[in-house]
Formats: structure tokens, C-alpha cells, sequence
């Protein structure tokens, strides 16, 4: 997936993820990942209950964009989280991010709420939406 040359999640990034109980589901074509997603179940910037996923970086690469690999891997996820009770799934989506707008909208997702996060420095973070607020400092 770190190989993917419009990528720049480093290794170690996703090696921690994993760590974390993070979730990937990838497509290989020929022995070579070519899309994948992730999931949560802690949560990301905000609380979960027990049947809740939180869904994020969702990636195909660009040889393979315009053939329903996005939404094929995603639906893939949505059973696999089914299997193990989790039915009640969200993700962010930044608003000017148009391709993962119209990725969300052919999967029939809605907005359940908005909000706001502010990051500075890569140190100190704000995130404010109904659910949740939450200020953080990262050391």
C-alpha cells in the first residue's frame, strides 16, 4: 500500500494503525494492492457505541479509478463489519473534497452531522461537532 506512487502514508504509519486494532481491506490485481480502506472501532474524533465503525482513508489507485473498485471494497467493509455487529458506520469527509463527496453519494451515505477541526503545529487540535468536543495536545 506504501508502494501506491500517489500515496504518502508511511509504513510506519500504518504498521501503527494495525497496532492500534485498526481494520484494512485491500484489492490486489496481479499481487499488487491497488485499492484499500481502513476502519476503526475506538473511534477517531469521537465517541462509539458498540455497533459503530468509524471508516476512513479510502484509496484506489489512479489506473483503477471510474471502475467501481471504491465501492466494491467499501461494501466489502460494510459486510464485514456486519458480521461482527457493527452496523452504524461513519467517516469524515472534508468539504471541498469532491471525489470523496461523489464516492459517498454512490454509496447512498448522508450527513448525520458537521463540524469543525482545527489543527495547529501538528500540536495542538480542536474538533467540535454535536457528538463530541474535544481539545487535544500531542506530545
Amino acid at each position: 500500500m506504501a508502494a501506491l506512487a500517489d500515496r504518502n502514508t508511511p509504513v510506519q504509519e500504518m504498521r501503527a494503525r494495525l497496532d492500534r486494532g485498526d481494520l484494512c481491506l485491500a484489492v490486489e490485481d496481479e499481487n499488487r494492492v491497488v485499492a484499500f480502506t481502513w476502519c476503526a472501532f475506538p473511534g477517531y474524533r469521537f465517541r462509539l457505541a458498540d455497533d459503530e465503525a468509524y471508516l476512513y482513508d479510502a484509496h484506489t489507485a489512479a489506473a483503477y479509478r471510474g471502475m467501481g473498485v471504491a465501492p466494491f471494497i467499501r461494501y466489502r467493509l460494510y459486510e464485514e463489519l456486519a458480521r461482527v455487529g457493527r452496523t452504524r458506520l461513519y467517516s469524515f469527509t472534508e468539504q471541498f473534497n469532491r471525489a470523496a463527496i461523489r464516492f459517498k453519494l454512490k454509496l447512498n451515505s448522508r450527513v448525520v452531522d458537521s463540524g469543525l477541526y482545527i489543527q495547529l503545529f501538528r500540536r495542538w487540535s480542536l474538533s467540535r461537532n454535536r457528538r463530541d468536543f474535544k481539545r487535544t495536545i500531542s506530545q
